[in-house]
């Protein structure tokens, strides 16, 4: 409230309590003499384009329950499955593929839609004292920050798909499918190749992708889903969970890239203008000489544990995500995390050297037919290629997984390891 765009968020904060007297998401009364009421605080943030820029007039202000203060008698289950970004991959692969269409959708007050099964008091909200100061909240929604609030609000989730005719995976259960030999609605027509209706439902949280082959078949799915929450279609989609998705339908080809991830990261260790590293780490950590002298001076001796951490967990996310080539250092990195010196930080700031000169890279995914010979071009459909190295390192003979020595190529109907 000290800044000078006060007036933003104080708007962004009215927004917020409009949107939970809504929803009925609280009613005031007294406390019991036997129970505790948990504190309430506001999170602010801005809303961005695909492109990295502010979206003026959409900033938000969410107003969070202290769950940390919880007792065991508030909250029962706690766990809510998110998408694994390897099904969200294989989803997308899918869809390029099989050239169907990849839509995307987020549920506004995602969590506010799932009720409350136990009693939880509230103090006052921060910033909105009432005229009674022994006056408290009954939240009656699962507000955000309350240790069951994903819990309730996937379980709802689980119940409406369900009843739309979707399946859980169970690989993966926060994936839902469904497969339909006559429409489920009278508006929705039937494939002109004599497919199956087909709808594949990534979740991640109150984000969503959609994988179809019918866009009424997806029309359909968003207008039941709105008659028990507040559904935003967002169209085609461009990015998710900060990943930029870029199609060629005519070569049937998708690419995923972090560039904007990973420019933030870089503006955030000030290393936008270094020189590119070929190679993400140069030697072997054990083996790591002594840190120049006034090596990082920005960063204490006291910070360079909490600093070293939240770099390996930004390059760990890209690893995961679209980044392979660092998966392995990012790996090696993660095992330093209880005790990292400062020459550990400055590895890790080399892989940051490394994604300078790739951060226009991206992942792609199809198979360009031209450069497999024709004998086997109909029968290769998935290769995966895996091994496991359970001492590469003769120093700490740690368990690690390369990618070396073994490749195993898993078709439709045929297994061809002769071929390599």
């Amino acid at each position: 409230m000290a800044r000078p765009d006060a007036d933003v968020w104080k708007a962004a904060m009215c927004r917020e309590l409009d949107s939970l007297e809504e929803r009925h998401a609280f009613e005031w009364t007294t406390l019991p003499s036997d129970r505790k009421a948990i504190g309430l605080r506001w999170v602010f943030a801005y809303k961005f384009n695909p492109d990295g820029s502010v979206i003026k007039g959409k900033e938000k202000a969410c107003l969070v329950a202290q769950g940390f203060s919880q007792r065991p008698e508030d909250y029962g289950s706690t766990y809510s499955p998110v998408a694994k970004i390897s099904s969200i991959r294989i989803a997308l692969a899918f869809a390029a593929h099989f050239d169907h269409e990849i839509m995307s959708f987020d549920v506004k007050t995602a969590f506010l839609h799932a009720k409350l099964s136990t009693v939880i008091f509230c103090k006052q909200i921060p910033g909105f004292p009432e005229a009674d100061s022994s006056t408290v909240l009954r939240l009656l929604v699962a507000l955000y920050g309350l240790k069951q609030s994903s819990y309730k609000f996937y379980m709802l989730l689980r119940k409406l798909m369900t009843h739309l005719g979707m399946t859980r995976c169970e690989v993966d259960h926060a994936v839902f499918y469904g497969s339909w030999s006559s429409p489920p609605a009278d508006t929705i027509p039937m494939p002109s190749n004599g497919d199956n209706l087909i709808l594949m439902v990534p979740i991640h949280v109150d984000d969503g992708l959609a994988i179809t082959n019918s866009i009424p078949l997806y029309t359909w799915f968003l207008s039941e889903l709105s008659k028990e929450l507040e559904v935003v279609d967002l169209g085609r989609i461009s990015m998710f969970l900060a990943i930029h998705i870029h199609r060629d339908c005519p070569r049937r080809k998708l690419y995923l890239s972090q560039k904007s991830f990973i420019t933030d990261l870089l503006n955030t260790w000030n290393m936008s203008a270094s020189h590119p590293s070929p190679v993400p780490l140069r030697q072997k950590l054990h083996e790591l000489p002594p840190p120049p002298l006034n090596s990082i001076p920005d960063v204490h001796d006291d910070d360079i544990k909490v600093n070293f951490q939240c770099l390996v967990g930004s390059l760990i996310y890209l690893a995961v995500c679209t980044h392979l080539d660092i998966a392995y250092v990012a790996m090696v990195l993660g095992q330093y995390n209880a005790s990292p010196t400062r020459a550990h930080l400055l590895a890790a700031k080399g892989i940051l050297r490394y994604l300078v000169g790739t951060t226009d890279l991206s992942l792609e995914f199809g198979v360009d037919q031209s450069v497999i010979s024709p004998p086997i071009r109909g029968m290769l459909r998935c290769c995966a290629v895996t091994d496991a190295d359970w001492a590469t390192d003769e120093k700490d003979r740690r368990s690690i997984h390369q990618e070396k020595k073994k490749v195993y190529v898993v078709c439709t109907s045929y297994t061809l390891p002769s071929l390599f």
